[in-house]
């Protein structure tokens, strides 16, 4: 139910994390994708649609996968709320908070906490700029921080930057899998914008757990308070699944050569001229060897004989079973499956688009 609830908030603030990024992004390359449109618009007619490999599908299932991960761990790894376990208000007494929850936990005064996390948090909990700071980086880092203190709020950030890039990174890690060269020449254009799109919303998040503060919380119910921390957990989730589900599909059509098909660079084309240049030097040593064979055997008369009598002998072979009912019958229903004269034109023309297609790109 808080999930739910934190909806319209979280549709709220990605307001303000995207919009900043994608409308200067947009603006600053509107000639490029302008003229990208027009180009697209003048050579789809002439685009082939490749078939996505095996590794293609995996790279989007598991982008898709990782996505959902991320929303869904945070809501079946719920951080405990001190204040609302305990039914306490900001205002309350640290001594009350601390009784409160100690009976939560089971344990009398007498015995105090048996962890020293909740000590080390209850300690930071003394003081009203602990509890806001509480607000903003959750009972883990209240717990297991043992350098924070309330007077130092960038210790509290320094002890939760790992948590907060943590999730951009795994992200960054899978997609960057994902745009390898591996599973589609045309995806490895897309790995310095996903690096770039990790890297601004990284530097977001952090900016906003750095700068968030509501001294008004103080004085608010409980229900009333926004838990900055618990929401940003399900937000950076939200926000990446957005971000995969944009790549997923630029990935896909990529992958397909429907759009974004990028011509081979400088390197590509010269690793490609080379091996056809090898293929080529292999066809001449060939042709340079049965050339040298041949003019060996027409200069022994016992070969030359020999070498004319084999011939001679495959052609009438050859002219018999070409003449056979049998193999006429079946070369004419040949013909006739691919459409005629104009079927087997076709078929030519087909592949000769197709042979031009991958030597364009």
């Amino acid at each position: 139910m808080e999930a739910l609830r934190a909806i319209p908030l979280i549709l709220q603030s990605l307001k303000g994390s995207i919009v900043p990024i994608a409308v200067p992004l947009i603006y600053l390359n509107s000639s490029k994708i302008i003229a990208f449109i027009r180009r697209t618009n003048k050579t789809q007619k002439e685009r082939t649609h490749y078939e996505i490999s095996y590794l293609g599908y995996l790279a989007l299932i598991a982008l898709i996968a990782t996505s959902v991960l991320q929303v869904v761990y945070p809501l079946f790894t719920q951080e405990l709320n001190v204040f609302k376990v305990t039914g306490s208000r900001l205002q309350t007494e640290v001594s009350v908070i601390k009784q409160r929850l100690l009976k939560y936990e089971g344990s009398s005064t007498s015995q105090g906490f048996s962890d020293t996390g909740n000590e080390r948090m209850i300690n930071l909990l003394s003081s009203g700029a602990g509890k806001l700071l509480y607000i903003k980086y959750g009972t883990d880092t209240f717990q297991n921080c043992i350098f924070c203190q309330s007077m130092v709020p960038q210790t509290f950030l320094l002890y939760a930057l790992p948590k907060i890039l943590a999730p951009y990174l795994i992200n960054w890690f899978v997609l960057g899998m994902s745009t390898s060269s591996a599973v589609s020449p045309g995806a490895i254009q897309w790995r310095s914008w996903a690096t770039f799109t990790h890297l601004a919303l990284a530097i977001i998040d952090i900016a906003r757990v750095f700068s968030y503060e509501d001294k008004s919380a103080l004085n608010m119910s409980i229900n009333s308070i926004v838990w900055f921390h618990w929401r940003m957990r399900l937000e950076r989730g939200v926000i990446l699944l957005l971000a995969n589900i944009v790549f997923a599909g630029i990935l896909y059509v990529t992958m397909r050569g429907l759009f974004f098909t990028k011509p081979l660079d400088d390197f590509h084309r010269g690793s490609r001229v080379a091996k056809l240049s090898d293929n080529l030097k292999e066809i001449l040593l060939r042709a340079r060897g049965n050339s040298i064979m041949k003019l060996s055997i027409h200069q022994d008369e016992y070969l030359r004989n020999s070498f004319l009598s084999y011939w001679q002998n495959r052609m009438d072979q050859d002219g018999r079973f070409w003449s056979q009912e049998s193999v006429i019958e079946a070369r004419q229903n040949a013909v006739e499956r691919l459409g005629g004269k104009n079927g087997i034109d076709r078929i030519k023309l087909e592949t000769r688009m197709l042979i031009n297609q991958s030597l364009k790109y």
